[in-house]
């Protein structure tokens, strides 16, 4: 059963989530912005919104701190891609390397 609280606080925590889940993905901590994501989703499944009137501007922002998530998580993804391509580049070329050198060492002509 969900607890109704005013609409305006209900927005307000929607904000503060979405906050918290943009510093921590600017910050590089996934594990900390999927708590936060979990707590979310916790908040949206337990709590709900009376029918008090709010402004539109606050509704706008929510959704724009929405997509404001949305392109962090998008932006930490494509960092994090773009991570693994170059430890595969690195390890690829590393793997291509001799095991051992058959002649001594460097130098020893």
């Amino acid at each position: 059963m969900s607890e109704t609280i005013p609409k305006s606080q209900y927005l307000q925590r929607l904000l503060e989530l979405s906050d918290a889940m943009i510093a921590a993905l600017e910050a590089g901590d996934v594990d900390m912005a999927g708590a936060v994501y979990d707590e979310r989703v916790r908040f949206i499944e337990t709590m709900r919104a009376d029918d008090e009137p709010v402004e539109p501007d606050v509704i706008e922002r929510v959704l724009a701190r929405d997509q404001a998530v949305i392109a962090a998580a998008l932006k930490r993804r494509h960092d994090m891609v773009g991570s693994a391509a170059q430890l595969n580049a690195v390890s690829r070329y590393s793997s291509q390397l001799p095991g051992s050198a058959d002649g001594g060492d460097w130098g020893s002509g």
